[in-house]
């Protein structure tokens, strides 16, 4: 077995980071730890014209490959009415659903 140092610092960034991407769904996220982030989509999902079935869908994958592509880091998304089912939904298909 190998114990490896965590770069608190480093981790912190990372969050930080993609805090910000985040912004673009919602101004107001949340970070309740360093590797989960809680957003509230309503505005964007009507701004966008996406409050439909598939507009969740889209938006849950666009917030992933917006992780993806600015970070090259996998996450889970749950796009849903309330925090305990969007995290129920996130963990269903762990990882990188």
């Amino acid at each position: 077995m190998i114990f490896v140092k965590p770069d608190v610092n480093k981790y912190k960034k990372v969050t930080e980071e993609i805090k910000e991407l985040l912004k673009e769904f919602d101004q107001y996220v949340e970070t309740p730890s360093p590797d989960e982030f809680l957003l509230d989509v309503t505005s964007y999902l009507k701004d966008k014209d996406l409050e439909h079935d598939l507009g969740k869908i889209y938006t849950g994958d666009r917030i992933r490959k917006t992780i993806t592509d600015k970070m090259s880091l996998t996450g889970s998304c749950g796009v849903a009415c309330n925090r305990l089912l969007a995290k129920v939904c996130a963990d269903y298909n762990k990882p990188d659903a």
